[in-house]
């Protein structure tokens, strides 16, 4: 099978560009033939040889416009190319399949935003018509699918809701050092409850709730530990990690992942920190709740810090049972994931 897979930046920034790299993995695997279409490959990328890349140059095109103008090549290229399946994780008009990774107007709701920018208004655009154009749509939570109906008109019954894929191999609850061990590698003192935020966009995260919360637990044995974009001098019960390569390290140190995000379409880093055997407390505006049950983690109603530190030490308090397939119990599996996709799309 010839697949084409669109992402407008291939980096190293998040979930999205992860879920990209085991998609071409997988089709690789399958034996398929795979074309990547792109505007940019950040240094270090590590793509297989086997990956064809088409890539999309706009240097010369002005910076706030280059989705639209990525849109429209990618338009021309799939009306001179033959695939048996595309899928776009970009807000591109002519695949098959698009991934919806979140919805601009979900976003703009969450942060009570009322006057939007010509940015927004593009940005908004781009949405509708990928949402309008493509048979399949497969968001990343229920909430998000609920965002389309809602906020775009879009039909429900072309949108399915499909939690990102984590692979097991790469996380998982196979610790071979210690918590305490762990946390001294860290740079974390091995004798404090850890706390973790794994973040690269730490306002919508919930990084400034979390300051709060960690004055209100000055003095006690408790540490922040945030790894992604660094931070300024930070209090002494927070560590700033910097971006981290081996997060799963971080996951098998931290006693509780914390995810107070104001605007989280899913939360992959709940799944992987699950996976590792790390129980997390999340907001009630991350999409990943919709897998959480007690044995996992707790959902906080609001965004209010006191309440946040309440739970934070109510948990910490707490036996969780994370089973150690949880991954495969949830259908968060790279397979699971594909399988169920390739099904919808009839290939």
């Amino acid at each position: 099978m010839k697949v084409a897979l669109i992402h407008m930046n291939l980096g190293l920034k998040g979930g999205l560009e992860t879920r990209l790299y085991n998609y071409m993995r997988y089709f690789l695997g399958r034996g398929d033939k795979v074309m990547v279409i792109t505007s940019k490959i950040a240094l270090g990328i590590d793509i297989p040889r086997e990956v064809d890349i088409m890539k999309i140059d706009l240097t010369s095109t002005p910076k706030p416009i280059r989705p639209w103008v990525f849109a429209s090549k990618v338009d021309e290229v799939m009306d001179t190319m033959k695939f048996d399946f595309s899928l776009s994780l970009a807000r591109t008009h002519s695949q098959k399949a698009l991934i919806a990774p979140n919805t601009h107007k979900g976003y703009l709701k969450a942060l009570d935003k009322k006057w939007n920018s010509p940015i927004d208004w593009m940005t908004n655009k781009l949405d509708q018509k990928a949402f309008n154009s493509t048979p399949h749509i497969f968001a990343c939570s229920e909430m998000v699918r609920q965002e389309m109906i809602d906020l775009y008109g879009i039909d429900g019954s072309k949108i399915h809701t499909l939690f990102p894929p984590i692979n097991p191999y790469d996380f998982n609850p196979n610790a071979i050092q210690t918590k305490q061990e762990l946390k001294q590698q860290l740079g974390l003192d091995p004798n404090k409850k850890t706390l973790a935020l794994v973040s690269t966009s730490h306002n919508r995260k919930g990084l400034p709730l979390m300051l709060e919360v960690m004055k209100r637990l000055a003095g006690k044995p408790i540490q922040l530990a945030v790894a992604g974009t660094p931070l300024p001098e930070m209090p002494s019960n927070v560590v700033s990690l910097g971006f981290k390569t081996n997060i799963k390290k971080l996951y098998w140190a931290a006693d509780l992942l914390v995810h107070p995000a104001v605007y989280e379409p899913f939360g992959q880093v709940v799944a992987e920190a699950l996976a590792c055997g790390c129980p997390v407390i999340v907001s009630n505006k991350t999409g990943a709740k919709e897998i959480l049950s007690p044995e996992l983690g707790l959902v906080v109603p609001t965004l209010d810090p006191e309440l946040w530190t309440k739970a934070i030490e109510k948990a910490l308090g707490m036996t969780f049972a994370i089973p150690d397939d949880v991954l495969m119990q949830k259908g968060l599996t790279l397979e699971q994931h594909m399988e169920r996709m390739l099904a919808i799309a009839g290939v």
